[in-house]
């Protein structure tokens, strides 16, 4: 396996070791079967240490995408891939959702406005009750297509200029970032929902749409609460994969054992040539 030298940003380094592997099981670099490298030579491909890369194997055996033969090493399971594919667990903005699909990405923005935050935010974002915040109200359309209505309030401290002066069809997430508060993390409810009426009419829509309603808040590196949201996705978007483990069951049953008596059969590690450095997960 060849990795160049990875640059690495403030995210906990295992978790962007964890990331960086568990894009390249899901791009299919690594394949179901495949080894990975040994903890020293993973170590020395990531300039990390090997403490490091045992949390980041141990995340991803916890997540059943690994599994462990002793003696022999950590290997692809054969169902990672369909397990990562729908996943929600991984941080990533709007724009980049979309984008994935194959989506031009384009944004109408329906309102910005500074008002007092309701109790909800206040609490949510832990301001004093009556906190200025930005109220914006965006259609993200996909081909032309309004596929999410998205609201969202945050603290206005964070702009740093009057919002007029802000473009707000772009990311939210390159905005925050640009400000110091990369969003690296949200805690989001999901729930089926109706659109609002008025937010139908404005969109054209017919009413009776299905559509999931994403509610929660997003998190900066230092655990910062920066923006409160509801997102509304077009059900038809998107498909939600829960991945459900025996908890209390471990690897040792006769399937895992005829499994680990498989390793030396199994494909070794794959020589990996595509450079590029651990990615942030960034709305």
């Amino acid at each position: 396996m060849q990795l160049a030298p990875a640059k690495l940003n403030r995210r906990p380094v295992a978790l962007r070791v964890r990331d960086d592997l568990r894009e390249r099981i899901a791009d299919e670099t690594l394949k179901a079967g495949d080894r990975l490298p040994s903890e020293p030579e993973c170590a020395s491909l990531y300039g990390v240490n090997r403490a490091t890369v045992r949390e980041a194997y141990k995340l991803l055996e916890q997540e059943g995408l690994i599994v462990v033969s002793r003696g022999f090493g950590h290997y692809v399971q054969s169902h990672a891939r369909d397990q990562i594919a729908g996943t929600v667990s991984l941080f990533s903005s709007q724009t980049q959702f979309l984008e994935s699909l194959g989506h031009a990405v384009s944004t109408r923005v329906l309102t910005v406005r500074v008002r007092q935050s309701t109790t909800e935010e206040a609490d949510a974002l832990h301001l004093a009750p009556g906190s200025a915040v930005v109220d914006l109200e965006r259609f993200r359309l996909a081909d032309r297509e309004v596929v999410i209505y998205a609201r969202a309030a945050f603290n206005e401290q964070i702009l740093g200029a009057p919002i007029d002066d802000i473009d707000w069809t772009g990311s939210l997430a390159a905005l925050f970032a640009s400000r110091g508060h990369a969003l690296l993390s949200a805690v989001i409810d999901i729930r089926a929902a109706n659109l609002p009426a008025r937010v139908c009419r404005q969109a054209g829509l017919p009413p009776g749409t299905p559509w999931l309603l994403f509610h929660g808040t997003n998190y900066d590196a230092a655990s910062q609460p920066m923006l409160f949201a509801y997102d509304y996705f077009r059900g038809d978007l998107r498909t939600l994969r829960v991945v459900q483990r025996n908890e209390s069951a471990q690897a040792t049953g006769p399937g895992a054992a005829a499994a680990h008596q498989r390793a030396p059969g199994l494909r070794q590690t794959p020589r990996l040539t595509t450079k590029r450095p651990l990615q942030q997960h960034g709305v």
